[in-house]
């Protein structure tokens, strides 16, 4: 079967494979199942090797994926595709953005009307 793990960023999934594969865990978890991550810019077929670890081989996967990455937007990971999903942390915006800055203040300035 299959497990999605969603993290907040890819700065953050680097972060956390580079600890998860120096940790005991990680052989852990490989003896299970196939390990696939996402990588920014790239894994066109990282999709399709995950399904196919799955589906054909019949073998159990856990993919890494970033919420609002390319994994993440119109795929439907349904039966054992995904038996299990995680979101591990939440992505906010960034607060020095400036839409993000100018809907803040719009905010404050109803909120002052009420």
């Amino acid at each position: 079967f299959g497990v999605v793990c969603f993290l907040q960023s890819y700065s953050y999934l680097e972060q956390f494979m580079k600890y998860f594969k120096a940790s005991s865990y990680f052989s852990t978890v490989a003896s299970q199942k196939i390990v696939y991550h996402e990588e920014k810019g790239g894994g066109d077929n990282l999709l399709s090797r995950y399904t196919h670890t799955i589906k054909v081989d019949r073998q159990g996967a856990l993919i890494f994926a970033v919420i609002s990455g390319k994994l993440s937007e119109g795929i439907n990971f349904d039966d054992d595709l995904g038996r299990c999903v995680m979101v591990v942390g939440l992505p906010y915006p960034n607060a020095h953005d400036a839409e993000l800055k100018e809907k803040m203040s719009y905010l404050d300035r109803k909120s002052r009307q009420c």
